[in-house]
């Protein structure tokens, strides 16, 4: 499938604190990644989810990885995702990858089983995102990544809908958070050629290179991604963090 969302969170290798979060230095990580759709198949969104989790236990995360989930797997697991950040505060990481909806300004993601005919029961059938970042601040946790890598397209049928133009900016996200989307609102996100979607691609890319301040890492990812797409997918991000960290950080040899 060509087209496909964001919901993302970032994989972060290393941190520099502020004085007051010196001792919060846990890493865990939520990674969902939905393919096996029913109606609206995805290629990569599985595929995607699995290199994220291997790339950050590989950097020191404890990950949470669930794919082809239902409604009631996803909200397990978000639950399992506050314990771990409630026992080891520090960098906390939500990665989606599959079908997205916005609906009335909120943004849903969408479980395998999700079965939709009028837009109303998108609330019931789905989980909404900012349940994650609700989590996140419910256990104060002081630094905050969401990626949303879902798919821009109506996977319901059944009904059209007027909100169908990607995803909208959380309201009132808590503060030490950084929201990254593949693409800009109104747009769509390319699935990749590959094994992987372009956006998931670059991110791991950028991810791997040492001492590259977060921000730096997610404007390659999207100088990359508008280059390899023409233009046509420009990813963006929100952000209110209040410390300096990197994905992988190396120490300088003088």
């Amino acid at each position: 499938m060509k087209h496909c969302l964001i919901f993302a969170l970032t994989l972060i290798l290393s941190l520099d604190l502020t004085a007051q979060q010196a001792t919060a230095t846990g890493k865990n990580a939520l990674v969902v990644g939905n393919s096996a759709y029913k109606d609206s198949p995805l290629k990569n969104a599985e595929n995607d989810a699995h290199l994220i989790s291997t790339t950050l236990r590989e950097l020191g995360f404890t990950v949470i990885e669930v794919v082809n989930a239902n409604k009631e797997t996803m909200s397990k697991a978000i639950r399992d995702f506050g314990q771990l950040l409630a026992n080891s505060p520090g960098v906390g990481l939500f990665y989606y990858a599959g079908h997205g909806l916005q609906s009335n300004g909120a943004n849903y993601i969408v479980p395998i089983n999700a079965k939709v005919e009028e837009e109303f029961e998108i609330e019931f059938e789905c989980v909404k995102a900012d349940r994650a970042l609700s989590v996140m601040e419910y256990y104060k946790n002081p630094f905050n990544i969401i990626i949303l890598d879902a798919c821009r397209n109506n996977p319901f049928r059944g009904f059209s809908r007027s909100a169908d133009n990607g995803l909208a900016t959380p309201s009132n996200p808590p503060t030490g958070s950084i929201i990254a989307f593949a693409t800009q609102p109104g747009k769509t996100a390319s699935d990749g050629v590959g094994k992987n979607g372009l956006y998931t691609e670059e991110l791991v890319k950028a991810m791997k290179i040492p001492n590259l301040p977060i921000e730096e890492a997610f404007k390659k990812v999207r100088i990359n991604v508008a280059k390899a797409s023409g233009q046509s997918q420009v990813p963006q991000e929100w952000s209110s963090l209040m410390g300096d960290f990197s994905f992988i950080k190396e120490e300088k040899i003088e």
